[in-house]
Parts: C-alpha cells; structure tokens; sequence
C-alpha cells in the first residue's frame, strides 16, 4: 500500500522496487551491531526488515580482513586485546593496559598468535 520507511524513504522497499523477498535471519542483524530490539529490526509487515540483507556481505566480507574479539595485537603503541571492531571503517577498538582503550585502522595493527609470534597479515581472499 505504501508509507515511508523507517529509514526515512518515503516508500518502503517492498512498495517500490522489492519484486522478490529473500530469506533474512537474526544473524544478518547481529553481523551488522544492529539492536536486537524488536521495534528496531522489524517491519510494517511484521517481519525482519528487507534491508537487512541489502549490507550484510559488505559485512562478512570486512570483517574476515579484521582481528575477532580479544585476540592480542601488536600496535604503535603497545600490545593490547582487541575489545571491539568497526567493520565498514576498518577501525580495531584496543585495550592497552597502559592506556585504556584506543583505536587503530587495520594496517597499523598486527596479530599475535597464540604463541607470542607475530602473525603475517592475510591477503583478502578472492571470490
């Protein structure tokens, strides 16, 4: 029928070009730091908001070139655990004991393996 998105369009997706509706999970909001709050996620229609799936492979795809949750890293200014990462800006949040929590874009960051050796950056995988 129509009325404005809560994105701010002023006509849904599923009103104006949506003509197939894929499937689209929780995951696909946890993947994007997306409230889990179920104003926040769903629909007019009731369902999981289309838009959901329209960035989520932007996000896998980020995040694999990005260290996880408190591995230890290497930075300019000292080893700390990784707290928090923005996916989309390539930017790593990390805790250095001396400092608190500061924040890295990617290429200045190295990951150490478990063994206290420095582990090579990874080319991005292709396909």
């Amino acid at each position: 029928m129509g009325g404005m998105g809560a994105c701010g369009l002023e006509t849904r997706c599923c009103t104006r070009f949506l003509t197939e509706f894929s499937s689209i999970s929780i995951r696909m909001a946890k993947e994007q730091s997306v409230s889990l709050t179920p104003s926040e996620i769903t629909g007019m229609c009731g369902r999981l908001r289309c838009c959901l799936i329209y960035e989520y492979q932007n996000y896998v795809d980020a995040r694999q070139q990005l260290p996880k949750r408190n591995k230890m890293v290497k930075t300019p200014k000292g080893i700390g655990k990784v707290v928090d990462i923005n996916p989309l800006q390539a930017l790593i949040l990390v805790e250095i004991p001396e400092l608190g929590v500061v924040q890295f874009p990617k290429e200045e960051i190295e990951v150490i393996e478990e063994s206290g050796r420095e582990k090579p950056e990874q080319e991005p995988r292709k396909g």
